[in-house]
Order: C-alpha cells, then structure tokens, then sequence
C-alpha cells in the first residue's frame, strides 16, 4: 500500500500537464471572484465530477476551518489523484446516484459533467443534495447549429467530444434548464471555447500511450510555454458557466 502511494505522488507531481492547480482551467476568474465569497462562508461544498481535484484544491484554499469539502468522480484513477492533491474527502461513485443525504450542502460545483450524461437526472440529484438558498455553479459547452467538428453524433451533428450525449445550442437553453428546478440566477458568462493545441496533442497520446517520458515532457519550460501560446478558438463552441440559488427560502 505504502509503494502504491508513493507511485502515486511520484507521479502526480510530474504530471502538471494533466493535473495542474490554476483554477482558470476549470472556471473563469470572473466567475471565480463572484462564487468566492459565497466559497468562504459555506458549510458544506461538493464537486461533482471532480476530475483530478483542481477545483476543490482552490475550494481548500478558501474555506473556514470547519467547513466539510466532499469531491465525487465516476474514476477511480481521478479520485485517487485528487485525493493526493486536496486530502479532502473524495468519493468514487456516480453524477447521478450522489451518495449524500437530502440538503446536505450550501454550494454545489458541476464544471463539464452535464453534457456527459443524463441532464434532467443530475439535475435533480444536485437539486436534492442542495440546501435551500444554495448555490449551484455549473458549466458546459454551447454549440451553434452549424458547428461542425471532428466528431458527430449518430444524426451527423458536431460533437466537441466523442463521450458527450448531448451539446446545448445555446445558453438560454441552459438557464432555462437550470431555472426549471428552481433555480434563479446569479451571474452567468458565456466566451469562445479556447482549445491549446500542444495540450490537445499530449492529452491524447498520453491516453493512448501512458508512459514517463510523456508525464516529463509536459513539465518541460518549453512545453509550459508553448501551451500559453498555440491556442485557438474551435468555431462554433462556446462555454457558458451559470451561478444559480436555489429559490427554496433563498436569501436576499
């Protein structure tokens, strides 16, 4: 157990490409500073799909003392890296089972997972989760009808990802989802979906070939610096984050 965990850390450590801590890869910092004050008074926080921790490591970064941080991934593999990089409570399990009691939580966190699965499903589950006048913070990707990219679903449309199940064609659309369990907004943002080309390419050899040479190259000066500069906009694609209350007795 001791060799595993030392694996792990070893590896973690070398491997910021995939795991980095800016919190800008997974939210705004527009978005960021509205949540944070909310982040630093809350109780109860959860992520839900937590990938490999960059949000909850930022969560950490800003909470009481006594405030209860739970992260929660369908992989086993993110979990135990996020458990690395946080010591925060990580759960392996379902988006759409959340192992948690009725109004557990004041925020909610869900950055990329919606397009990935059931909508309505998760939906409901973050609602029952949720205290009343909490706060859910929510992104995903936003598609124009014209959009057209290397993937298609089973009717020809464009997919950003092979594994997404459905793409929202615009950002109304989403509030309104939101909206329809209860929710009123708090602040939203919409900007172009920004793609790094040398991130693109190492990401996907890393999945198909996982090796060291990789995890090094990736921490390289020079690749740090070629992320910040090959990146391009995907035509079409946007990302909208959403802050919605939860309209259940919500606080002025």
């Amino acid at each position: 157990m001791f060799f595993w965990h030392s694996f792990l850390v070893k590896r973690y450590r070398r491997n910021l490409l995939f795991f980095g801590k800016d919190i800008n890869l997974v939210l705004s910092h527009r978005i960021w500073d509205f949540i944070s004050p909310f982040v630093k008074h809350a109780g109860g926080i959860l992520d839900v799909g937590c990938g490999t921790g960059t949000l909850i490591f930022n969560v950490s970064n800003k909470i009481k003392p006594n405030a209860v941080v739970v992260g929660i991934d369908v992989d086993k593999r993110r979990c135990e890296m996020t458990l690395l990089k946080t010591q925060r409570e990580i759960v392996c399990a379902e988006a759409l089972h959340l192992p948690f009691a009725n109004k557990t939580f004041n925020l909610v966190f869900s950055t990329m997972v919606i397009e990935h699965v059931d909508d309505k499903a998760l939906m409901r589950e973050v609602t029952r989760v949720l205290k009343d006048g909490g706060f859910l913070v929510l992104t995903t990707v936003v598609r124009e009808e014209d959009a057209n990219y290397f993937y298609k679903d089973e009717e020809g449309r464009s997919l950003l990802a092979p594994d997404h199940i459905r793409e929202y064609s615009s950002g109304q659309e989403v509030l309104q989802l939101i909206k329809s369990y209860g929710f009123v907004t708090k602040a939203f943002v919409i900007y172009p979906f920004r793609l790094s080309l040398p991130t693109a390419f190492l990401s996907t050899l890393y999945r198909l070939f996982p090796n060291m040479i990789l995890e090094r190259l990736a921490t390289t000066d020079f690749v740090s610096t070629v992320r910040t500069k090959l990146i391009i906009s995907v035509p079409k694609y946007s990302i909208i984050e959403v802050v919605m209350q939860n309209a259940r007795s919500r606080l002025a």
